[in-house]
């Protein structure tokens, strides 16, 4: 199947000028709705975060194609500038070759009326090469035209797919809002299934050290109830034995009693690892591998662009100092020299909790959003790495492994 822009590039031009025009006319008045593909209620967390990435991936392509299409209709409007002056300029000049040839006509004698018959030739070699000079100006002002024409409908065609493009930015914005909505509805039913279940664990727990506690209390009380019975009769046996001449026997020994066991101790599970870092984003967040993506002004992205919705917490991936600044393209952020020696950074902040200090791994020190040169319709934290404090590496595996994605 055809590119829609290819398809339009095969049409002959008039019918092109008309699909153009009404296909521009469609792109601006499309409903941002009609392309929406929100989540199902019935999608579970692993569905919604595969569907994130893929969206993810949507907005990154179309944001670098969306730099592309800058660069190449700000090239265009630059060509036809200099075609629209070329062709006036070849204008003006055809314009003053018909107004001298008609200002100034050539003698009739001057094609052979006269007595010298070299004057005529060479009379009739000038005229013609006049005449051959305004045919090859108006050659020149036909082929300065078809070239304007040209980059005209190369630049509508740019003009219509930066709009497509500016239509598939939103659409993936609007899929991503809803599923980070989502997914955050989900995760927190599964913290409050894991708080109950936790709860249910603890109430079981403690059932059984009160089942345990009775049991030993009830072993404790038949043996200390064992032991009396034991002294009781061992007493009256001795005062038997003392009302009577008889040779007095030697007292059976006292039965022993076993003292109830020792309760077996609970064993406490081990916490899972992140690969040495925290999770910069404590909520819903989802994050593919931009290492390397096209950014404005020709750079290449050297981080990795987690996405979520305004207002996520932001937390200390890892403990050391933290100083926070602004500036014009990452807006304001975070800068941290972690204990271990490595550098982060973190930008398009909406806010900041506290002050520059010393922060342990996992202490909230801000928001998520969208200042700086982001786009405010997709919030998201930028993330960088810098082992020891050297030039930024690509952060997204050990951000990936640490935020179990």
């Amino acid at each position: 199947m055809l590119h829609p822009i290819t398809a339009l590039r095969r049409l002959p031009r008039p019918r092109r000028a008309v699909a153009m025009m009404f296909a521009l006319l469609v792109v601006v008045t499309a409903p941002i709705s009609g392309v929406f593909t929100g989540p199902a209620s019935g999608d579970d967390i692993d569905t919604i975060r595969e569907r994130l990435l893929e969206t993810v991936q949507r907005y990154e392509d179309a944001h670098g194609r969306m730099h592309d299409l800058e660069l190449q209709v700000a090239d265009l409007r630059r060509k036809q500038i200099e075609a629209e002056e070329q062709y006036a300029a070849v204008e003006d000049h055809l314009r003053e070759l018909a107004i001298e040839r008609y200002t100034n006509p050539q003698p009739v004698d001057m094609l052979g009326t006269g007595e010298n018959l070299n004057d005529s030739l060479t009379a009739k070699v000038v005229l013609d090469s006049i005449t051959q000079g305004q045919v090859d100006e108006g050659d020149d002002v036909l082929v300065r035209r078809d070239e304007l024409e040209m980059i005209r409908e190369d630049l509508t065609e740019a003009v219509i797919e930066q709009r497509a493009v500016i239509g598939e930015l939103a659409a993936a914005r609007v899929d991503l809002e809803a599923d980070l909505l989502r997914l955050e509805e989900l995760e927190a039913a599964e913290r409050e299934a894991a708080r109950l279940r936790a709860e249910e664990e603890e109430r079981q727990r403690i059932e059984e050290e009160r089942r345990r506690a009775e049991e030993e209390a009830a072993q404790l009380e038949e043996y200390l109830a064992a032991v009396e019975a034991a002294e009781a009769q061992a007493a009256a046996e001795a005062e038997a034995a003392a009302a009577t001449t008889t040779t007095e026997a030697p007292p059976e020994p006292t039965p022993e009693v076993a003292a109830p066991a020792d309760p077996t101790p609970d064993v406490v599970p081990g916490a899972q690892s992140g690969g040495g870092l925290v999770c910069p984003v404590q909520g819903a967040v989802t994050f593919i591998d931009s290492w390397g993506y096209p950014r404005s002004g020709g750079r290449s992205h050297k981080g990795v662009d987690m996405m979520a919705n305004h207002g996520v917490t932001v937390v200390a991936p890892t403990s050391g100092m933290v100083e926070f600044g602004y500036n014009s393209l990452g807006g304001d952020n975070f800068k941290l020299s972690g204990d271990n020696g490595d550098y982060y950074y973190g930008a398009h902040l909406q806010a900041f909790v506290g002050t520059d200090r010393w922060v342990e791994a996992g202490e909230v020190i801000g928001e998520v959003g969208s200042s700086g040169n982001a786009n405010a319709a997709a919030p998201h934290l930028h993330f960088e790495i810098h082992p020891n404090h050297g030039s930024a590496t690509n952060p997204y595996p050990a951000t990936a492994a640490a935020c179990g994605l």
